[in-house]
């Protein structure tokens, strides 16, 4: 038996149903049982979680349940990765499905390419509960750099991968402290930047290798649910502004702020062009007033 090397952590709030789906696509993984372990974190749900992860636990013997009591997404995390014990740690969102080769992809990136990867990133695509409006693009949800597996620009690389599909030398993140719990959605409330945090604090530590630092890997796959709510402008406009209420926090300076303000104007001036310019100009309406309600998160 192999000594595995990576933890999937499964972080879940009240989602029974999508959580029964997100495990099964993970106990469907092309990888071998005995190359990594799941660790299902329970973050206080009250539905019937701990027994659709039971049935999971009690079927595959890398499977593991956790109850994790402090509310809040980056509670669970940080739980998460300190019940790990292997060298790498790989987080999927409970209403998310992997790919087949997700793992797979996961082990290759950080044995095979040089400079080994502090962090490796995915695909992310929509799964969309009925069909969106009009208006609405792919690009609103989707997180995608590129179509090649390459690392993520020095300029670029601070700001890093989604937490939903996400995997990380686990001596890092303790070395780290985790997850920040000041940032992170806590149950339906609406807070972000958790991710950013992190990647901010691992940039800053790493500046002299920033340009091979973080992986981008399209072959570690996942599909994410969109909800009809995801359609609706008001809820876009509430997490636009609280990014940018977090991304304040987290870069914490004047240069921010004034870099903000000229983005506000640029995204006003160019509104125009980029209307005429779009197949259909309500979707570059949308853009302009999503980024617009992340400034004024900023600047609150």
């Amino acid at each position: 038996m192999r000594v595995p090397v990576l933890t999937v952590i499964v972080c879940t709030y009240n989602r029974a149903p999508f959580l029964q789906l997100c495990l099964e696509s993970v106990a469907a993984q092309i990888a071998n049982d005995d190359d990594f372990n799941v660790i299902v974190v329970d973050n206080n749900s009250s539905d019937g979680t701990a027994q659709v992860v039971d049935a999971f636990v009690k079927k595959y013997d890398n499977f593991t349940y956790l109850f994790e009591p402090a509310q809040g997404l980056s509670h669970a995390r940080n739980a998460g990765y300190k019940a790990a014990q292997t060298d790498f740690v790989a987080y999927l969102d409970d209403d998310a499905t992997a790919s087949s080769g997700w793992v797979g992809a996961i082990l290759d990136a950080f044995a095979n390419v040089k400079p080994q990867p502090l962090a490796v990133g995915g695909l992310i695509v929509p799964w969309y509960e009925s069909a969106p409006p009009s208006w609405f693009t792919d690009d609103f949800e989707a997180r995608k750099w590129g179509n090649h597996a390459q690392f993520l620009p020095a300029s670029k690389a601070r700001y890093g991968f989604a937490g939903g599909n996400l995997a990380l030398n686990r001596s890092l993140l303790a070395q780290l402290g985790g997850f920040s719990t000041s940032h992170g959605m806590v149950g339906g409330q609406i807070r972000m930047g958790e991710e950013t945090d992190l990647f901010h604090r691992i940039a800053a530590q790493n500046k002299e290798r920033l340009a091979q630092a973080f992986w981008y890997e399209p072959r570690m796959k996942i599909n994410h649910w969109t909800p009809v709510r995801n359609f609706l402008p008001a809820y876009r406009l509430q997490r636009a502004r609280a990014s940018g209420q977090a991304a304040a926090v987290i870069e914490g300076s004047t240069w921010g702020a004034a870099r903000q303000i000229l983005f506000a104007i640029k995204v006003v001036l160019t509104l125009p062009v980029a209307a005429l310019k779009a197949t259909v100009p309500k979707t570059a309406w949308m853009k302009a007033r999503f980024s617009l309600a992340y400034v004024a998160g900023y600047l609150s």
